[in-house]
């Protein structure tokens, strides 16, 4: 599996911009690497990247920039696009504290460690395929999805219909058949031919109208569930829970 990851670079110096892209190169070409394929995106202006509305896996960010600062820019990314990671760039050691507040995962001071760099970046990657994700699509843009946010899955012709939990819906470009193989088996449950739940947002059953209400704020989802399906759905949330609760 080819892990595909979107990467923005915020900077307003340029030269500070292009050691960082040249940094992030020279890790996807590593060995332990050779699964990943980088995506990376250049902004020198913090407003032209908010502007864009794209979705990034994990960002790198200054902290000193004239029109918004790197905190200000983080708070922002943290409302659009809560599951990014966030790497602070800086030449300041005394506003650290600050990225508590804005949950940074690393920061990196500048000019650029080669070594420290490497060691953040390996950490964001390995907490990225760590969590787990898909790769969706999203009208002409792609990214990935992360498996915890999907809701349930739908199938779609040749392929998936993909729904998280913000209502949003995305398309699989593969079958529900062959989407149910890469996912973990103990947290999804085929409930019908149509239709893979993820009992992580399981709620509770209506016999009868055989339907598996989601969890979703504002309101409840329902599934449908196949009457031998009804059979196994205990046995599958009985697996999940004690999954879960031993991880």
């Amino acid at each position: 599996m080819i892990y595909k990851i979107n990467i923005a670079i915020i900077d307003d110096c340029k030269d500070d911009l292009k050691i960082a892209k040249y940094e992030l190169m020279k890790i996807e070409a590593l060995p332990d690497f050779l699964n990943v394929e980088f995506k990376i995106i250049n902004y020198t202006n913090p407003i032209d990247f908010l502007s864009s509305e794209k979705i990034y896996d994990f960002i790198l960010l200054d902290v000193d920039m004239p029109e918004m600062n790197g905190f200000e820019v983080a708070q922002k990314i943290n409302v659009i696009n809560p599951e990014c990671q966030i790497i602070f760039l800086t030449r300041r050691n005394d506003r650290i504290k600050e990225g508590f507040k804005v949950r940074a995962f690393r920061y990196v001071t500048k000019p650029i460690d080669e070594v420290e760099f490497k060691e953040a970046i390996c950490s964001v990657l390995n907490e990225i395929k760590s969590i787990g994700f898909i790769e969706v699509w999203n009208d002409f843009n792609v990214f990935n999805l992360y498996i915890e946010k999907i809701l349930f899955v739908e199938a779609y012709g040749n392929e998936s219909k993909v729904y998280d939990t913000k209502e949003k819906e995305f398309i699989y470009k593969d079958s529900l058949k062959n989407l149910e193989e890469i996912l973990p088996s103990w947290m999804f449950f085929r409930s019908h031919k149509r239709f893979l739940i993820n009992l992580q947002h399981y709620h509770e059953l209506n016999k009868k109208d055989r339907k598996c209400i989601l969890k979703k704020w504002p309101h409840n989802i329902e599934v449908d569930v196949s009457v031998r399906k009804l059979k196994t759905l205990n046995d599958a949330l009985h697996i999940y829970r004690t999954k879960k609760g031993g991880r």
